[in-house]
């Protein structure tokens, strides 16, 4: 028990060396321990490779990690979990494995439509918590999409447009760099990066959000927004320079620095080319070729 809760203490703690160290052991050991069910040790081990995969992703071993997500999916239980299965969608994707991130997001689209189903015939909504999982596996679609070429950009757009909550800023960021970058006068993208910009804002994440990765992506997609936000370019400094000085704390294992996840590439970057994004959006560019 003491491996388990310090290793998972570790992940909030943005020590992936300890992580790493701590729950390998958990989640490789199969022993029942004193006064549990084998339920319970097979809870834990799922918590441990979920970490395990998430930790390996942020350092961009990608296929580490879906094996370590398809463990922690091997073990579960009913229900299924929904989160173990958009993260492993996400590593297969940024690993260049679309079928596998595919096949991960029917099982997202699958579950949820029979939740809502079940809820609908119940009359009632179907909880926030899994909305934004359907929104979420919406982005992730929208996100291979758009990274397959121009092409297929207008599969991005339908999916994002799809996604009506105006808490989704990650959503409405994309839509508004495909729009701008199919047509650099468009006013639905200035507007869509408006709204967004001023939605981090209203909900307060640039104060509250206070893991590295999290908050250098948050501070690159604000920064973006306001470049491109009547009224709100003088933000633009402020949030790339805070997002330049963040990568110098990026959490290591060993003496690998682990990666964040670029609005520009929609994929998880080094320090180095998350410099480089920033100046290319500077100069305007938003969206990767």
């Amino acid at each position: 028990y003491v491996a388990y809760i310090r290793g998972v203490a570790a992940h909030y703690g943005n020590d992936p060396q300890m992580l790493d160290d701590l729950l390998s052991k958990v989640a490789d050991n199969v022993d029942v321990q004193a006064q549990e069910k084998p339920d319970q040790r097979d809870k834990r081990r799922v918590v441990a490779y979920y970490f395990l995969g998430v930790s390996e992703s942020n350092f961009a071993n990608f296929d580490k990690a879906v094996e370590h997500f398809q463990h922690a999916i091997d073990l579960e239980k009913t229900p299924k979990d929904l989160l173990s299965r958009l993260v492993a969608a996400e590593a297969a994707a940024m690993g260049n494995r679309p079928v596998d991130a595919r096949a991960y997001l029917d099982q997202v689209d699958e579950s949820l439509k029979e939740l809502n189903d079940s809820y609908a015939a119940a009359k009632k909504p179907l909880p926030m918590t899994f909305r934004r999982h359907g929104y979420r596996s919406s982005l992730i679609r929208a996100n291979m999409a758009i990274g397959e070429g121009s092409q297929n950009w207008g599969e991005g757009i339908e999916l994002l447009r799809a996604v009506k909550d105006p808490h989704e800023y990650y959503a409405m960021t994309t839509l508004a760099q495909v729009l701008i970058s199919q047509n650099p006068g468009s006013a639905e993208a200035r507007d869509k990066f408006r709204e967004a910009y001023i939605s981090i804002r209203d909900l307060g994440h640039l104060h509250t959000v206070n893991e590295v990765r999290s908050k250098i992506l948050l501070l690159l997609t604000a920064g973006m927004c306001a470049q491109h936000a009547e009224g709100y370019t003088g933000m633009v400094d402020e949030h790339f320079s805070e997002a330049e000085g963040l990568l110098s704390n990026l959490p290591k294992r060993g003496q690998q620095t682990c990666t964040v996840y670029s609005p520009v590439s929609k994929r998880n970057e080094t320090s180095a080319v998350i410099s480089v994004h920033i100046e290319s959006i500077r100069r305007g560019v938003v969206l990767s070729s």
